[in-house]
């Protein structure tokens, strides 16, 4: 089944703010998908977590290479999703 652009980023997102809420214990800041992952105020140690949490709920690896060319959350966003395309 093909999801539609906007139905599929808003399913990503929602999963990226349950994720951030359950390791951070506080709701997700207010953000975009243009949001830079710096603004989002998030500790790197918890952002970590948020990253490891992200791979093993979609069975994928994200490789040091493609984490280091993440800049916003749409970024993470869209490679999560790409890897788990591919492991698909």
């Amino acid at each position: 089944m093909v999801m539609e652009p906007n139905r599929e980023a808003d399913q990503l997102v929602a999963e990226f703010r349950a994720i951030v809420r359950e390791i951070t214990e506080q709701e997700a800041p207010p953000f975009r998908l243009d949001t830079a992952i710096v603004d989002l105020g998030i500790e790197s140690l918890a952002l970590y977590e948020v990253i490891s949490e992200l791979e093993r709920r979609s069975g994928i690896v994200l490789t040091d290479a493609e984490l280091v060319a993440v800049r916003t959350v749409g970024d993470l966003l869209m490679l999560a999703h790409g890897a788990s395309a591919r492991v698909r």
